[in-house]
């Protein structure tokens, strides 16, 4: 939210230093519309092809949740990219589905079996027509 952009991508990088297989990704808090992971430039979360899977790690339902990493152990490149849906202007609340976007104060994210190894790099990709 803060990159004061209103529609795109941002980018989240940092390096992970991975201990053991099978390292999980744990996210505090709810996405702000869709979350994909990708570790070297592999994604590792679902691509939505179904409403139903809207509760899966990195999407607006989903909350408090994790993501096992298919990566073995060593030094890796974490990126999250945070995609924004747009906001809803046609209801009085939805107290779930805040229009703020990206990853904010309430959203923790945490690497089991891994090490963060670098400070993270955001970029907002902004999409301007």
């Amino acid at each position: 939210e803060g990159r004061h952009q209103s529609f795109g991508y941002v980018k989240y990088t940092r390096g992970i230093k991975v201990n053991e297989l099978g390292a999980k990704l744990r996210l505090k808090g709810r996405v702000r519309d869709v979350l994909i992971v990708l570790v070297d430039n592999k994604r590792q979360t679902i691509v939505l092809s179904e409403g139903s899977q809207t509760d899966e790690f990195g999407f607006w339902a989903s909350q408090e949740d994790e993501l096992e990493l298919k990566v073995g152990p060593g030094e890796h490149t974490l990126e999250l990219l945070v995609e924004n849906c747009g906001r809803i202007n046609y209801v009085k609340t939805l107290e779930w589905l805040s229009q703020k976007k990206g990853l904010g104060p309430d959203n923790s994210i945490t690497l089991e079996g891994a090490e963060f190894t670098s400070g993270i790099d955001v970029v907002g990709m902004p999409f301007l027509s």
